[in-house]
């Protein structure tokens, strides 16, 4: 289960997403492979967004400011073969920049703040991209 909604309007953009999923056979698949996937997985998401060249007369041109908060967990629910790591429960929240010179080009940048439920202390982490379609 599903639902993911988008706005965007005078340079504000916003979206989020919601997933509910369930797997079957994860004991028999976790005994072959050795692994502790989880019967149910939830998350979800929801980000905000500024387009810094809306205000301005460059209109090719997107640089978009945006913070996002997400919440998932690939281990909501295990079978009874595996006791349940909080490690798998989630929480990052990420701030970045997007910049779109063109239709088809994009070069991203952002810093996550990542935590889990384990309590354990995660790294959080920079990234980079770059993009191009057609």
């Amino acid at each position: 289960f599903g639902i993911d909604a988008r706005y965007n309007r005078k340079g504000f953009e916003a979206r989020g997403e919601l997933i509910y999923t369930s797997i079957g056979n994860t004991a028999q698949y976790n005994t072959f492979t050795g692994s502790d996937l989880g019967s149910t997985m939830f998350g979800y998401f929801a980000e905000i967004g500024y387009d810094l060249l809306a205000p301005t007369k460059v209109k090719k041109q997107k640089l978009v400011a945006s913070v996002r908060y997400e919440k998932y967990d690939t281990q909501f629910k295990v079978d009874e073969t595996i006791n349940m790591n909080n490690a798998y429960d989630r929480t990052d929240i990420t701030i970045g920049l997007h910049y779109r010179p063109s239709l088809g080009v994009s070069f991203k940048a952002d810093y996550q703040f990542l935590d889990d439920a384990s309590g354990a202390t995660r790294n959080d982490q920079m990234n980079f991209g770059v993009g191009v379609w057609f």
